[in-house]
């Protein structure tokens, strides 16, 4: 086996340490946000050019479009002062790295604290508003096992991360009850009710309906509904 002599082994250390780092490539992102505690305010982005934009992430419904050009991930930060010499000081809140091409996404912002300092978890879901039309109601299963749900004559199952979208058949006079009600099933042959009520929905109206499990009780079922 041959070695390199001492002198062309450090000259092949100094030229690799003197090989230019590779620029993160530039990406273009647009998405929707919204808050799954309440609403956040003065969360900003920094694109490739240096410009910053300040974010509006609400609670009841998805916020405007906001477009990204820069590198990733894509980081939410909040100007928290300034240092000795007049500069804003940014604390990182979150961060966000598409898995495909990150087109039409929702980030939905779960707080989730590191070290007592605040800090979002990130949701990304597929949505497109112009897309979905209108009497939509698209359902959304977060929670940690299956659900059945009962959707006025509808029926049907949602796996864990699953999600259906039905269109429902609003008169055109205006709204109408609808039965709504959702089983679990943790165990074979152990199938409950978690969820029952009557849902008033109006014409022209589309809906995200979000099923997670209750923080509290593992067996119960949160209903998150955002009209749009």
């Amino acid at each position: 086996m041959r070695t390199l002599p001492l002198s062309l082994f450090g000259l092949c250390l100094l030229v690799v340490s003197w090989l230019p780092a590779q620029d993160a490539p530039v990406v273009s992102l647009s998405f929707t946000s919204l808050s799954w505690q309440k609403m956040i305010k003065d969360v900003r982005i920094r694109n490739a050019d240096g410009e910053a934009t300040k974010l509006w992430i609400p609670n009841g419904s998805p916020s405007k479009t906001y477009e990204y050009t820069g590198t990733l991930p894509l980081r939410f930060f909040r100007e928290t002062g300034q240092d000795a010499e007049g500069r804003p000081i940014e604390q990182t809140v979150a961060e966000y790295s598409p898995n495909g091409s990150g087109a039409n996404q929702m980030l939905i912002f779960i707080r989730n604290d590191r070290n007592g300092r605040e800090y979002y978890r990130i949701l990304p879901l597929g949505f497109d508003p112009d897309g979905i039309g209108e009497n939509a109601y698209r359902f959304v299963n977060l929670s940690e096992f299956p659900v059945y749900v009962k959707f006025g004559e509808d029926r049907f199952m949602l796996n864990t991360r699953g999600e259906k979208t039905l269109l429902a058949d609003v008169p055109e006079s205006g709204g109408q009850g609808v039965a709504m009600a959702i089983q679990v099933s943790e165990q074979p042959n152990d199938v409950k009710v978690v969820y029952s009520s009557s849902w008033s929905i109006r014409q022209g109206r589309s809906a995200l309906i979000f099923l997670t499990t209750d923080p509290d009780e593992k067996d119960q079922i949160q209903v998150k509904k955002l009209y749009f």
